[in-house]
């Protein structure tokens, strides 16, 4: 490999490992987000009154309407969607260190 294929080499290496940094940092904040939403309807859903009084559940249904797409199926496809990011930036960061780079 000449040192222009090598330079190249990792100037794609060090692209392709920033926007993997992005892409797992942007995963991250949205599962933050929605483990915050979760955590407060859960807290909400905790406190149900027994004797059905209405009055103190109606704070209840806004916050599940607050909630950014919170539907189980989308937490779970973007944590997949972070854990396949993770593993990327391990491999990556694995590969930027046997050529030096950090």
């Amino acid at each position: 490999m000449s040192i222009e294929e090598g330079n190249a080499a990792i100037g794609a290496l060090v692209k392709e490992r920033a926007e993997c940094r992005r892409k797992v940092a942007l995963l991250v904040n949205e599962l933050e987000t929605a483990g915050k939403h979760l955590y407060e309807v859960g807290e909400a859903l905790r406190y149900l009154p027994v004797n059905g009084k209405q009055s103190a559940m109606h704070h209840i249904l806004p916050l599940l309407e607050s909630c950014p797409e919170v539907v189980v199926s989308k937490i779970t496809a973007r944590f997949v969607a972070y854990l396949e990011a993770a593993n990327d930036l391990v491999v990556l960061n694995t590969r930027a260190s046997e050529v030096e780079i950090d």
